[in-house]
């Protein structure tokens, strides 16, 4: 009786809709790994955000002063 379960299992590869359904599983489960790969890189490596305007204000305060010293 388990031969026959899997004998048909076996023949299921020669239906037209078994590879269209098994490719679409890897396509899914490879979008799956990179999308999860993709979140784990990018909450590593975080965007550099742009200086807001106290940044400049501060930068601009250090540029100042060093040129003052000077």
């Amino acid at each position: 009786m388990g031969n026959q379960f899997l004998s048909g299992v076996l023949d299921t590869a020669g239906d037209h809709l078994f590879p269209v359904v098994a490719t679409t599983g890897i396509v899914l489960l490879g979008f799956g790994a990179l999308d999860c790969a993709w979140r784990c890189w990018r909450e590593s490596h975080p965007r550099r955000r742009s200086p807001s305007r106290r940044d400049w204000a501060r930068i601009r305060a250090a540029e100042t002063r060093v040129a003052a010293n000077r």
